[in-house]
């Protein structure tokens, strides 16, 4: 498995078990199963029956979850509707609900374990699967659009600051930088499009890492696999390349410094950006227009 796919899979997953949406919504499910009591468990008592669904409920959502991650980090080449490839992910992950569900019950009631039995509990867990998925897709989702058309102020990680790019795809904590507009009155740019719902805000700058784009906006940033220049062309006329590894917003660009002979763009989120010779002039005259609007 590459590195970045990896990388992208074990962040999502973080962001999964640190959303308190995702966190509620799956307390409530136990509490409902706990106080309906189905399938014959309405025998048990109250706190037996809640740590049975408990460790039932846990061990689909953690097998369904972690597959779907994997399976939309693996997958953004070959299948492009984000929904889907969390949907396959979460119906591979029905054979080890089965297994799971089948020595729960063992354990609680003592019911034998056999082949049939996985096969028929493997095939009931797919609608419960794809439930996870759709859960997975809206309920740890926040409300982008609400958070675009308030143009949300945020920042990077302080390690992001020193590094010039951060270590994998990361959602960013809140802070002051001024957003960049859109590439028409109402359209976002076109490479929004391909990012995670958490990750869509104005854009701030690009960068090319190994064979895949990093998309860095308002909110957090992203391993895109899409060439340099088709990344640049999709995110529209809000910025300028500065470098034949960078683009910056133009809301982003805050000023230019020089070290002996190497050209620094210093951004409003405090990064560093190198910039070559040919795209300085261009880089000079933002800067100049950013001033006579200040």
């Amino acid at each position: 498995m590459k590195r970045p796919v990896l990388q992208s899979a074990l962040r999502d997953l973080h962001q999964f078990a640190s959303n308190w949406r995702y966190g509620v919504t799956f307390l409530v499910i136990v509490l409902l199963f706990t106080l309906i009591g189905p399938f014959g468990t309405d025998a048990f008592a109250p706190l037996a029956r809640f740590g049975f669904w408990l460790a039932i409920q846990g061990s689909a959502w953690f097998f369904a979850t972690t597959l779907a991650v994997f399976a939309n980090a693996a997958l953004p080449a070959a299948i492009r509707p984000e929904f889907l490839r969390l949907a396959i992910g979460s119906v591979l992950a029905c054979p080890l609900i089965g297994a799971s569900i089948l020595f729960i019950r063992m354990g609680a009631t003592g019911a034998p374990v056999s082949l049939s039995g996985w096969v028929h509990e493997s095939i009931g867990a797919v609608p419960l699967s794809l439930l996870f998925c759709l859960l997975a897709y809206t309920a740890a989702a926040p409300s982008i659009d609400r958070q675009m058309a308030r143009g949300a102020r945020t920042a990077l990680t302080p390690a992001e600051h020193e590094s010039g790019e951060p270590p994998g795809p990361t959602l960013a904590p809140r802070a002051a930088v001024d957003t960049a507009p859109t590439s028409g009155l109402d359209a976002p740019p076109r490479l929004l499009a391909r990012l995670k719902p958490a990750n869509r805000a104005p854009l701030l700058r690009l960068a090319v890492e190994d064979h895949y784009t990093r998309v860095v906006t308002a909110r957090g940033s992203e391993l895109v696999l899409l060439r340099f220049s088709d990344a640049v062309r999709e995110a529209g006329d809000i910025g300028l390349q500065v470098h034949r590894s960078h683009w910056v917003a133009f809301a982003n660009i805050k000023a230019l410094s020089r070290d002996g002979s190497r050209l620094t763009l210093e951004t409003e989120d405090g990064t560093r950006v190198p910039v070559s010779r040919p795209y300085a002039p261009a880089v000079r005259e933002r800067l100049r227009e950013n001033a006579n609007k200040a």
